[in-house]
């Protein structure tokens, strides 16, 4: 199955240089991604989601990944967090993902500087590589609300402030910064433990292990790199053919790689 068709294709790694350059995903790959639905592939129908099952998830990600390794990492990233889902509160799950634009970005150090008061806690700390957190509408972190005790916590974006320190030599528009709260007030029914076997919304793809979903869609991730990486070096080697062929062997054993 072809999630992009050519047109589709050419328009997104035709802004590769683009999103590159400035190190943010540009706004005519989130339109793409929005108009598809594609980071609420793990949503309910009903909340406007997908219901993507896996194994054709999983299929997405190698492709969005091959046009483009940002593309396809924000895709990835973004609709990973559809995971959540069945383990918030009813109420708070369709507040988190009903809307359009709804996209999940988020941190995994635990916060230890958390305070109980009424109706929830006050939350301060700092978490590094929440990709996408720029266009994320809510944004959630581990934090150690009591003793031996790590839930997650559930922001709105507007209560985090972001730092840009992303600068790697590649992906360099996942925008993957750190994010950090001071005494951020986040109330009970937004926050929800990945450990509890009580579920708040049935299906079966919320009972595979979350560990084992992360390390597939990666997987899948990085099939599509590298399938990139392999056309680009084709590419390269087809544009020096000529010139690599004078010297006995260059081009052959570049062939090989």
């Amino acid at each position: 199955m072809n999630f992009f068709d050519k047109t589709t294709i050419h328009s997104i790694r035709s802004h590769s240089a683009k999103a590159d350059e400035l190190k943010k995903i540009p706004k005519e790959w989130l339109n793409v991604i929005y108009t598809k639905k594609y980071f609420k592939l793990f949503v309910p129908v009903k909340d406007g989601g997908l219901m993507m099952p896996l194994p054709q998830a999983l299929r997405l990600f190698d492709q969005a990944a091959f046009i483009d390794g940002n593309f396809g990492w924000a895709i990835t990233i973004g609709s990973g967090g559809g995971y959540f889902y069945a383990y918030m509160q009813p109420a708070t799950a369709k507040k988190v993902f009903k809307g359009t634009h709804s996209v999940i970005a988020g941190g995994g150090k635990p916060a230890r500087q958390v305070q109980k008061v009424k109706g929830g806690y006050k939350v301060t700390g700092h978490w590094q590589y929440a990709s996408g957190a720029s266009y994320a509408t809510s944004i959630t972190a581990n934090a150690q609300l009591e003793k031996n005790k790590v839930m997650a916590v559930t922001f709105d974006a507007k209560q985090v402030s972001i730092k840009e320190d992303w600068n790697a030599i590649g992906m360099k528009a996942t925008e993957s910064n750190s994010f950090s709260t001071e005494n951020a007030f986040v109330a009970n029914e937004m926050v929800f433990d990945l450990a509890s076997t009580k579920l708040f919304y049935e299906h079966p793809f919320y009972h595979y292990p979350f560990l084992q979903f992360a390390e597939t869609s990666f997987a899948a991730l990085s099939l599509g790199l590298f399938r990139h990486f392999f056309e680009e070096a084709n590419t390269l080697l087809m544009e020096n053919k000529k010139n690599w062929s004078v010297i006995k062997g260059r081009y052959e054993f570049v062939k090989l790689l």
